[in-house]
């Protein structure tokens, strides 16, 4: 047994020495033969900029054919109705195509707006989602009323009460 393992020893010893005699004939050949590592090393240098080259020309190919990105507001979260939108919201570059008309891209217009429409998760805010006031006509009075369960609709009958007293009928 130990005759064998002695055996073995010897084996792998015989092969760590072919392997360094291996990377010693290594360095002497690139020693004496610099061209051709440096002709190498060109080549690699050449290829990895072509690809950079050809990465620039797909970036351009796509900046024509989808036109220049646009800066649009997008849900970072799902917005229910009435719900508001500070915080919920994130400035995302998008291709135009994908960006509609509607669409908001002044962060200032979400200060103090309520949804007035559902919002999912990364969908682009558009003026259907965004509500701070509503037009009422002349010689009307509004009244905010939170929509949740509310099955009014314009024209509908009303009936206004005021600390506990009916004020109109």
């Amino acid at each position: 047994m130990r005759r064998r393992a002695l055996q073995r020893l010897r084996v792998l010893d015989q092969a760590v020495l072919r392997l360094a005699s291996l990377e010693a004939r290594r360095k002497v050949w690139a020693w004496h033969h610099p061209g051709i590592v440096y002709a190498t090393v060109a080549s690699l240098s050449l290829i990895a900029v072509s690809g950079r080259i050809e990465s620039a020309g797909a970036i351009n190919r796509a900046v024509a054919v989808w036109g220049e990105p646009v800066v649009t507001l997008v849900a970072t979260d799902d917005i229910a109705i009435g719900d508001d939108f500070t915080g919920r919201w994130q400035k995302r570059s998008l291709p135009a195509p994908a960006v509609p008309g509607a669409a908001i891209v002044d962060a200032g217009r979400l200060e103090g707006a309520r949804s007035t429409s559902r919002a999912t998760a990364g969908s682009v805010i558009t003026e259907a989602h965004l509500s701070t006031s509503v037009p009422i006509p002349e010689g009307w009075l509004g009244v905010p009323v939170p929509r949740r369960g509310m099955r009014a609709g314009s024209g509908d009958p009303v009936t206004v009460a005021l600390d506990g007293r009916l004020v109109a009928d």
